[in-house]
């Protein structure tokens, strides 16, 4: 990714036309409509195709916004809390740095508790008498043969949130245990952070995430090579 060839930096900035700005990843071509930003793609390719494939978005306006809601929350403070863990150096800042990640993912956990689910076919959360984190539930998808926390957000259904977040999920599971020695699913789960571990479990369990997704060792090279690139 630090090496885009010129053809691409003219289609991003055909598209964003200030050349100050660094060419990032993805760009789409879809006819004469084109576009950047993972977040805008998804939602013009959800909202120019809902009869194909899986829904992305809720059909209610609020469970919708709270779908929106996570994506902010998760992209606005995981992902930095990611991103500085893995380029610190000096020991006493990552331990700083895995807190803080940490820290994120734990109000994740309680936002999943807090605004999982919605109206209609998804009232399968706390404002619809059903909780993530009560006996109910847990006893219904133990039933189901599943784990009572790996679902998605809304439960049993795939959104937006979860085709927005699995690549830095990704990068979470992957990179952390050989870059900084720590699992962070067996960290949340020590930290009783069930509900989100399952939630990363779900979204990586998807065989799109699955037939799509970059290997470890891809991700770690591709670090390895990002770091390199900024030192020189």
């Amino acid at each position: 990714l630090s090496k885009k060839p010129t053809d691409f930096k003219e289609l991003y900035h055909s598209i964003i036309p200030d050349r100050d700005v660094r060419e990032r990843v993805p760009v789409l071509v879809n006819g004469t409509n084109r576009l950047v930003d993972s977040s805008t793609i998804v939602e013009y390719l959800a909202a120019a195709y809902p009869d194909s494939g899986t829904p992305l978005t809720p059909p209610d306006a609020y469970t919708a916004a709270r779908v929106k809601l996570f994506i902010q929350y998760f992209t606005d403070h995981v992902v930095p809390a990611y991103n500085q863990l893995v380029k610190a150096s000096d020991a006493g800042i990552q331990e700083s740095a895995k807190e803080a990640l940490m820290k994120a993912l734990r109000c994740v956990d309680e936002f999943l508790a807090l605004h999982g689910a919605g109206e209609g076919d998804y009232a399968v959360g706390p404002h619809y008498a059903w909780n993530m984190s009560q006996d109910r539930g847990e006893e219904q998808a133990k039933k189901n043969g599943g784990n009572p926390h790996e679902h998605y957000l809304m439960g049993p259904f795939y959104t937006t949130a979860e085709v927005l977040c699995t690549p830095f999920v990704a990068r979470m599971v992957e990179v952390l245990p050989e870059w900084r020695a720590m699992d962070v699913l067996a960290e949340c789960e020590t930290r009783k952070l069930h509900r989100v571990a399952g939630w990363m479990r779900a979204c990586l369990a998807r065989p799109s995430a699955q037939l799509t997704g970059p290997n470890r060792k891809e991700l770690v090279d591709g670090l390895v090579e990002w770091e390199w690139s900024h030192a020189m």
